[in-house]
């Protein structure tokens, strides 16, 4: 039983990242492009979100996935994890004021939570 509950703890973490990278990541890869600020202004933390703004551009994502992957990995089970845009136009991006993101970044890829942590489990079997 013991063993039973380590391995079971270690897959409950292992779904837990897995599905919180893909959150953010669909979330990153859907903000629309202008200069590329706000996708690279997608700040993951723990504990706290972020309460700042980032002076970076990223245009195709991949610097500002890179840096979320090492959040969500190095962060602990019992940790909530954030993923903050702190740009003021952001919200406005998010609730169709971009004909590139009509459905927002945010609210369409929450919409597919529940089908990725279960596609995440049914991969991480005890």
């Amino acid at each position: 039983m013991s063993q039973f509950r380590s391995d079971s703890v270690a897959k409950a973490g292992e779904i837990r990242k897995a599905a919180t990278i893909e959150l953010f990541s669909g979330v990153i890869s859907d903000t629309p492009i202008d200069t590329g600020r706000l996708r690279a202004n997608w700040q993951a933390t723990t504990v706290n979100p972020a309460t700042g703004q980032l002076d970076a551009i990223d245009k195709n994502g991949s610097g500002t996935v890179a840096l979320m992957t090492n959040v969500v990995n190095a962060s602990q089970d019992e940790q909530t994890l954030w993923l903050t845009n702190n740009l003021p136009y952001a919200l406005g991006i998010e609730y169709g004021y971009s004909s590139q993101a009509p459905t927002g970044m945010v609210r369409r890829n929450m919409a597919r939570v529940a089908a990725n942590i279960k596609k995440h489990a049914n991969r991480n079997k005890v």
